[in-house]
């Protein structure tokens, strides 16, 4: 698919007031600004396109960070102000503009992977099903067994959780662990559940069982939703509906939009019941705003990145300790943490918030702020380095059924792209992502030992 004219246009568009920001000190026109930037990303999209993965990230990059500068700018909201676990930070109008020029600059990156690598007129959805691996049909029964019989505990799992935090709170289960009786064991099995789903997605013939398995799949995680950890699950789900509008059938818009009124509405919910009396809410539109305005805070990960720059003491930096601290040990939550692991969460938290972080609570991390760690700063380096977590992302994407390797891998980045101004593609170098690799390349050999055997005509599949 060839570059279109009007998104060349919007790009630049989008360039020049990236220009105008980096020439403009007045922080009340760089909100204005980084807002014209957040609706000229949204007009960007192909034809016939459907559900994008460009469209989602800048959607979750408006949710989690952009929705603030919006409110700021119609008056319901100052982002020069934070109050978190009774501690409030008086930023200054320099630390700011700091972050409002990052993060239009990674709208930038995301946008510029986008209009000058569109969808090629070869990157057919059907023909890359019909290209999958050839995976043994006896294999794919058995697997599909293991799936629904693993899907017992993981559910069990999900359940204990909801129960131990409506007793123990969230904190203390998922954060500190409180109630370890039965974990590990649990969390082997829910693991082992998550990979060979992973697999049994891959093979679905059609989207009938596409979607049979991906419901099944997803409902271990949506029950964790109820605990108040609702990341993780509600990113799931909105990877499976695009992998199923991409690859089996556009979703009708009506339902979708009632997919996300409904989805809001639970968030709001379960967000009251997990912070309790943290914030007071005067009705349910109150709730609502909170709601927004208190994802939206996610901007203040960067904020405050920004703010103690010069304070942390990680040995590298924090988008490297994924790698390096891939075999670490010690509990989290402790000074140890802090001197031996290098996690963002951990040290803004600790540098912030000290009590509360020795009481379990962070912040969270932001890939935008290890970029900016990682930069030192420098929007040159934060360009380019935007550019590349979407570039992966897209390379993930047009290859993504090429091989079981290739999906689950894939799989999971997409996944961490698309959360990653709440969270971290740098997570898929963990102990996890090894452990899939080992027990995809052993799945696949004995696939092809199967092959070898029957000698049947299909080709041997690629890793």
């Amino acid at each position: 698919m060839r570059v279109k004219k009007k998104d060349v246009l919007y790009l630049f568009i989008v360039i020049f007031v990236t220009i105008l920001a980096f020439g403009i000190d007045d922080l009340g026109i760089l909100k204005i600004l980084c807002c014209i930037c957040f609706i000229a990303c949204t007009l960007v999209r192909e034809k016939g396109e459907g559900i994008s993965l460009y469209t989602i990230f800048i959607f979750m990059m408006f949710f989690f960070a952009g929705i603030v500068v919006f409110a700021d700018v119609v008056g319901i909201y100052d982002i020069s102000v934070f109050t978190k676990y009774g501690k409030m930070f008086d930023y200054t109008d320099d630390l700011v503009n700091c972050s409002l020029r990052t993060m239009i600059i990674y709208l930038d990156a995301a946008m510029i992977v986008k209009v000058l690598w569109p969808n090629s007129k070869n990157d057919n959805s059907i023909k890359q099903l019909n290209c999958r691996s050839y995976i043994d049909g006896g294999l794919v029964r058995i697997l599909r067994l293991v799936f629904y019989i693993l899907f017992i505990p993981s559910v069990f799992k999900s359940i204990i959780e909801v129960v131990a935090t409506s007793q123990y709170g969230y904190i203390a289960t998922i954060h500190l662990r409180t109630m370890s009786v039965g974990y590990s064991i649990l969390d082997q099995l829910d693991f082992l559940f998550e990979l060979v789903g992973v697999l049994v997605l891959y093979c679905s013939k059609d989207k009938k069982e596409f979607l049979k398995i991906a419901i099944i799949y997803s409902i271990p995680q949506a029950l964790t939703i109820l605990t108040g950890q609702r990341g993780p699950g509600i990113i799931l789900i909105v990877v499976l509906v695009w992998m199923y509008s991409k690859y089996f059938g556009k979703i009708d818009r009506k339902l979708l939009l009632g997919m996300v009124v409904s989805g809001v509405l639970l968030m709001t919910l379960i967000g009251i019941t997990r912070w309790g009396g943290e914030k007071k809410v005067n009705g349910f539109w109150d709730a609502i705003q909170n709601f927004f305005l208190g994802q939206g805070e996610c901007i203040n990960v960067l904020n405050l990145t920004i703010q103690f720059k010069d304070k942390f003491i990680n040995k590298v930096p924090f988008l490297f300790g994924y790698f390096t601290d891939i075999f670490s040990t010690g509990n989290n939550y402790t000074i140890e943490a802090i001197t031996n692991k290098n996690y963002l969460a951990f040290h803004v938290a600790y540098l912030a918030f000290p009590s509360a972080y020795f009481a379990g609570y962070t912040m969270g991390t932001s890939l935008i702020a290890e970029t900016y760690e990682l930069a030192s700063g420098n929007y040159f380096i934060i360009l380019l380095l935007g550019m590349s977590f979407s570039c992966i992302c897209r390379m993930f994407e047009n290859h993504l059924f090429d091989s079981p390797l290739w999906f689950a891998i894939g799989f999971k980045y997409i996944m961490y792209y698309l959360y990653s101004p709440r969270y971290s593609v740098g997570k898929i170098i963990s102990i996890e992502t090894l452990y899939t690799f080992i027990f995809m390349m052993i799945v696949m050999a004995f696939n092809n030992l199967i092959i070898k055997n029957k000698k049947a005509p299909q080709k041997n599949i690629l890793i």
